[in-house]
């Protein structure tokens, strides 16, 4: 089977959830001998970097990238107030783009054509007139779902009414476009049902982040450790991140003063870097992200907005980690609570399960042990793997929508 793969961003290197979940599609792809061909947006945000990139995966994707400016102005914004279609996904189209996509299903021919999140679709005419492929769009989130809770918790007056707008722009966008793909992949069975219950027509398949078991690293954790990992330029990890730090921390010292709280991730703004917090440790950017996982005890996942799957949580899991989340965070993760990871959703009740944890290393020992289980009965590759082409198979009988 080819694929011709289109990506908002390139999948290498993994810089976040969204490209690791972009490069598990290619890897499992390649791995079941399938051709895929890579045509992606660059961005100030996710630069276009052949040089981090596996030669052999390079030359198996004959990978290809246009940059677009996709950051936000502040004019173009103004002016979108005043039109119909979404700036969120405006920012996303790009003329160079779209030209050498027409030149290449104008000179080659695909099986499936699979777009990487609703921000490829501005595409779709295009896609179109030069291809009888069915059209696949993998939607990482509930675009507008994540606005809507973004604009919830914002405390400011005009930003929280400007992000109600946005929000309802893409749920608008996302009725009108769904019903032109062939089918619709989801991360999370939830997300499924969201889009059902806006009347998506499409096939649905459920595609969760998937990766093969890595090895468990052979470094002892330090006790009394709890860590963070995300990106900060991603506004729910930045959102979560000084909840942690301003409400839940201050309660975990007053019980455990020697406990350390370790925060890493792309893009830490200065404010966070150059903080005195005391019992934390900020450490920015990380080169080994397992590495880094592996050297500290509990993971802590707060999170109040987003959507999709935590692809972070399912790499700790994997990591044999202990996690504390909260109930959004572990969207589309269906583990036990207090078993494979544990859920808290207030200050107290998240301070008072690390504490727990921290001062019981064997109890945290066994969560982690039953969240790798999980992750490998759960979120194995190759199994996620064959039935995507299952997926596509059943597309390839079904009739092409103009």
């Amino acid at each position: 089977m080819k694929v011709l793969q289109l990506c908002n961003k390139p999948p290498l290197p993994q810089a976040d959830g969204g490209t690791m979940a972009s490069h598990a599609v290619t890897a499992g792809l390649l791995d079941a001998g399938c051709r895929v061909k890579l045509l992606c947006i660059a961005t100030q945000k996710h630069p276009f970097l052949p040089g981090k990139m596996p030669d052999d995966w390079k030359k198996a994707t004959e990978i290809e990238a246009v940059f677009a400016d996709t950051r936000v102005k502040v004019w173009p914004a103004f002016f979108n107030l005043f039109g119909s279609g979404s700036y969120n996904i405006s920012r996303f189209y790009s003329k160079a783009f779209d030209e050498k996509l027409a030149a290449l299903l104008q000179r080659e021919t695909f099986d499936i054509v699979h777009l990487e999140s609703l921000y490829m679709t501005p595409y779709l005419a295009t896609i179109r007139r030069y291809s009888k492929a069915p059209v696949v769009l993998r939607a990482h989130n509930v675009e507008h779902l994540l606005v809507e809770r973004l604009a919830k918790n914002e405390k400011k007056f005009l930003e929280k009414k400007y992000l109600a707008f946005l929000a309802r722009r893409l749920r608008n966008y996302e009725a009108n476009v769904l019903p032109r793909i062939d089918g619709l992949i989801t991360i999370t069975q939830k997300d499924a049902g969201l889009f059902r219950d806006m009347h998506v027509q499409s096939p649905v398949h459920v595609l969760p982040f998937a990766m093969p078991l890595p090895a468990m690293p052979d470094v002892k954790p330090e006790p009394l450790s709890v860590f963070h990992l995300g990106s900060m330029d991603w506004k729910p990890n930045l959102e979560g991140v000084h909840w942690l730090l301003h409400e839940v921390w201050p309660l975990v010292l007053r019980e455990e003063p020697g406990a350390t709280l370790h925060l890493a991730g792309r893009r830490m703004p200065g404010e966070l870097m150059n903080g005195n917090f005391r019992g934390v440790k900020m450490h920015g950017e990380v080169d080994d992200t397992h590495h880094f996982m592996a050297r500290f005890g509990i993971m802590a996942v707060p999170l109040f907005s987003g959507g999709g799957m935590r692809v972070k949580i399912v790499e700790g899991m994997a990591l044999g980690k202990a996690i504390v989340s909260t109930t959004i965070g572990m969207e589309g993760i269906e583990a036990e609570n207090g078993v494979q990871a544990a859920v808290a959703d207030d200050a107290k009740t998240f301070a008072q399960t690390l504490i727990r944890l921290l001062r019981s290393p064997a109890k945290a020992e066994e969560m982690g042990k039953a969240a790798r289980d999980f992750a490998g009965n759960f979120f194995d590759r190759e199994k996620a793997t064959g039935k995507l082409l299952d997926f596509y198979g059943q597309l390839s009988a079904v009739e092409i929508k103009e």
